[in-house]
């Protein structure tokens, strides 16, 4: 599996492993540390990194791919934690991650059986192109694909919110969610009203 993308974990290497973090990873962090700086901190400006749908942890539904998986997602948090950086420079700038698709290279034809939808290379270029000039400071921190819509963005407070345990509280515990309402063991869920802080217009187990 030396140079493939892992089936599974059985099929992990450090030596591969390593690689695909050197490349897809620490060379991107190395142009962030050294070329963020040289932007503008005044008007617009723009800082696009090509990353890959695969690294999106919301959206992986198929596994495998451990290595490539885990250095774009590695990349991604570097962008975002970029982008908030950059945003106390300059309010107008904008930091994003871009999956380009697939395209037609020597690097996807191992892949190509798969079905996937190969883009011929030239018309790659300008749909990349036409989503970088449609950036702006509104976009900072995010990550869009080559038709420049969002990747997973609105589902991932609501999977987590789903997915995660609730919490087991003691007696007497009071916790507070993100919507501000609270709940206990003895009272179970409410929301105070900010009219009447004395009013609970929602209650349920």
């Amino acid at each position: 599996m030396q140079g493939q993308p892992e089936r599974s974990w059985s099929h992990l290497q450090p030596d591969h492993l390593a690689h695909s973090f050197l490349v897809n990873t620490i060379g991107p962090a190395l142009v962030i540390k050294h070329f963020l700086p040289l932007l503008p901190r005044q008007g617009p400006c723009k800082a696009v990194f090509l990353s890959a749908r695969v690294g999106s942890i919301t959206d992986n539904q198929l596994g495998g791919w451990y290595g490539y998986r885990a250095a774009k997602a590695a990349l991604n948090q570097l962008v975002k934690t970029a982008s908030i950086e950059q945003a106390r420079r300059n309010r107008q700038a904008a930091v994003v991650a871009l999956h380009p698709g697939t395209v037609d290279t020597p690097l996807s034809v191992p892949f190509a059986k798969q079905g996937l939808n190969l883009r011929p290379s030239d018309l790659a270029a300008r749909e990349i192109a036409g989503v970088i000039a449609g950036l702006d400071g509104g976009h900072n921190g995010s990550f869009v694909d080559y038709q420049g819509s969002p990747i997973m963005a609105n589902k991932i407070r609501v999977e987590a919110d789903r997915c995660a345990p609730k919490p087991v509280l003691a007696p007497g515990m009071t916790r507070t969610n993100h919507r501000g309402q609270k709940s206990s063991q003895e009272r179970g869920t409410w929301s105070r009203s900010k009219k009447n802080p004395g009013k609970r217009p929602h209650k349920g187990g």
